[in-house]
């Protein structure tokens, strides 16, 4: 960053794919990205930008709003705009390159092409960061596999807010998010903005649980017939249908799961208290045939989402039983 503000580092690059104009990325004094590589060079300002909280992520981008209006920071550089004389000329290279300064693509390539690509052990971090289930879906499993003499194999790592658009959180920690490859996939989450009003999501790290929640639809007139079973997710604010329904299209997914909502469905209504009887007769401790949750969703209630698939859709299904036969 220091030598990027010293002018030492130049990045070369070209516009257009006819008549290509060959440049050079160049940081000039005083220019909205001198400021910011200016303050955040700094090591409580950079502490901030690579670790804080995601409410800081937020105050970040206040200040590049601030340095660049009209969201002209999240745009790359294109040969048309180039033509138009809009990007900031400093003269010309030896080789004939053309100097300019341009936010994003300096951003881009110091955090993403360099830190984020070459720097950073993705292994490492999404192995510390113990994650077993993707926490976008809550559905598939985000496991590591490790095998001497060969590559090791591992979930991706979205973007939360995409580096396309950020490119300077492109190494910032709560930016980071191990997910399937589902969600991460263009199809999904791809390159969506959480951070437009229409979308909606939350970044997982600070994902409030009573914002999102399943709905059952059981089927008590004919338990049996699977086709009677559904499923809705109901968003709170409502803004949040959009990001959760159909950017990641959790709705579409869940509603697959009919088996899954019969078998906690017959599990509560019947099938436990059947199972209870039969083990009883075995000589299996009471305590044992006590614990309803872990005989009808396979598992205690424990607050382990992270490492345990289906955990959120299968606790609110089962608390929303209680509710309606206590």
């Amino acid at each position: 960053m220091i030598q990027l503000l010293n002018g030492k580092i130049t990045i070369p690059g070209e516009l257009g794919t006819k008549n290509k104009i060959l440049i050079k990325y160049k940081v000039k004094k005083d220019t909205p990205t001198w400021h910011f590589l200016n303050k955040y060079a700094q090591d409580a300002n950079l502490h901030k930008l690579l670790c804080g909280s995601w409410e800081e992520l937020l105050e970040i981008i206040s200040d590049v709003e601030s340095l660049i209006p009209n969201l002209e920071w999240k745009k790359r550089a294109t040969k048309a705009e180039y033509n138009k004389k809009k990007y900031q000329i400093d003269g010309i290279d030896t080789d004939g390159s053309k100097f300019i300064d341009h936010f994003n693509e300096i951003m881009h390539w110091l955090f993403v092409d360099t830190m984020y690509e070459n720097e950073l052990d993705k292994l490492q971090f999404i192995e510390k960061l113990g994650l077993k289930i993707c926490p976008y879906c809550g559905r598939q499993h985000i496991n590591i596999a490790k095998l001497s003499g060969h590559r090791a194999s591992k979930p991706n790592i979205d973007h939360f807010l995409p580096k396309s658009l950020y490119p300077f959180l492109g190494i910032s920690f709560r930016n980071l998010i191990p997910c399937c490859y589902v969600c991460n996939e263009v199809a999904n989450k791809g390159n969506y903005d959480p951070l437009e009003p229409y979308i909606g999501l939350y970044n997982p790290y600070v994902f409030n649980d009573d914002n999102v929640k399943f709905k059952g639809i059981f089927n008590d007139k004919n338990e049996m017939d699977v086709n009677g079973y559904d499923v809705d997710i109901i968003c709170k604010p409502t803004t949040l249908d959009k990001g959760y329904k159909e950017v990641l299209k959790l709705l579409i997914f869940y509603q697959q799961e009919k088996l899954k909502i019969q078998d906690i469905y017959i599990s509560f209504t019947k099938a436990t208290k059947i199972y209870k009887e039969f083990l009883k007769d075995l000589g299996i401790k009471q305590e044992f045939l006590d614990d309803n949750i872990r005989m009808i969703i396979g598992h205690p209630l424990d607050g382990k989402a992270s490492e345990r698939e289906f955990y959120k859709f299968k606790r609110d299904l089962f608390l929303q039983l209680v509710r309606m036969y206590s």
